[in-house]
């Protein structure tokens, strides 16, 4: 896994007061010591518009084999542009960094920015990270095969700006770009016999590429759905430094549903959420993709 799993108790923005609840609490339900400690961090599930940007902080723990244990703290910032309208969910900064026992560390950004009353959307992605990883081999019969492990330290350095447009109800097109630079060292065979470059070795690869998204989204909230309908498909034409071509194709589809407003279960307060994805390549693929 190449990602912290975090929880963010954040939801979306319904009212117009200066300082107003996410997610409504139930009136018979006492706050608890994780309420605490979250009101501490900033994380209390309240968004205050009269900041020009408010913070919340919420620490993590996390363990990978890769990795092994370690220690993260995550970040995310709520805004409102100028001219947004109260019952606009709020843009959002996002920043996730982490940090070891084996000397894994790095960091994620992601800001996402509403504007014309959500008809426009900038999406700006960061990574760096320099992080313990393993290799299997290309494709799907080598990653299939457990003894084909080979351990490496991977530097990644990626950005990816998208600009995205609505063209109809909760329906976007967008266009964007990916730039991706990774490297690879202390490359180790522990087991298997898969095949490898001459020198022994995963060669350094800068890959760009041009990317197109179709994207349906009646979510209420990105970041912490309560009700509403993803459905993402992004195509992208890349080259990399060795001067080849390839594709690569990321499918997604997600789904939200509020128990209270189900008739059978109006009494269970909760969420069921639900999520497929898929991610395929085709072309001359770079090791790391």
């Amino acid at each position: 896994m190449k990602r912290i799993l975090c929880l963010s108790l954040l939801a979306c923005s319904q009212m117009a007061m200066a300082v107003e609840p996410l997610i409504q609490t139930p009136k018979d339900m006492e706050p608890t010591w994780v309420d605490e400690i979250l009101d501490v961090f900033g994380a209390d599930g309240e968004f205050d518009d009269s900041k020009p940007i408010d913070m919340s902080y919420l620490p993590t723990a996390y363990y990978t084999p890769e990795k092994k244990f370690g220690v993260g703290l995550l970040m995310v910032g709520l805004y409102k542009t100028e001219g947004a309208a109260p019952e606009e969910q709020p843009s959002s900064l996002v920043l996730n960094s982490f940090v070891s026992m084996n000397n894994s560390y790095g960091v994620e950004v992601e800001n996402m920015t509403f504007f014309n009353g959500g008809k426009q959307r900038l999406l700006l992605g960061l990574e760096l990270h320099n992080e313990a990883s393993v290799y299997y081999g290309r494709g799907i019969a080598d990653g299939n095969i457990d003894s084909n492990h080979h351990e490496f330290d991977e530097q990644l350095y990626s950005f990816t700006p998208r600009w995205m447009t609505q063209v109809a109800d909760n329906y976007f097109i967008g266009v964007g770009a990916d730039f991706t630079y990774v490297s690879a060292d202390k490359f180790t065979r522990v087991e298997g016999d898969i095949p490898l470059p001459s020198d022994g070795i995963l060669p350094d690869n800068f890959s760009s590429g041009l990317v197109v998204t179709s994207i349906y989204d009646s979510r209420d909230y990105r970041l912490n759905a309560t009700k509403g309908w993803l459905f993402q498909l992004d195509a992208g034409l890349y080259q990399n430094s060795e001067y080849d071509s390839f594709a690569k194709y990321d499918l997604e589809l997600a789904n939200y549903i509020d128990l209270s407003s189900t008739a059978l279960l109006s009494t269970m307060p909760g969420l069921i959420a639900w999520q497929v994805q898929g991610h395929f390549t085709s072309g001359d693929v770079p090791w790391n993709m």
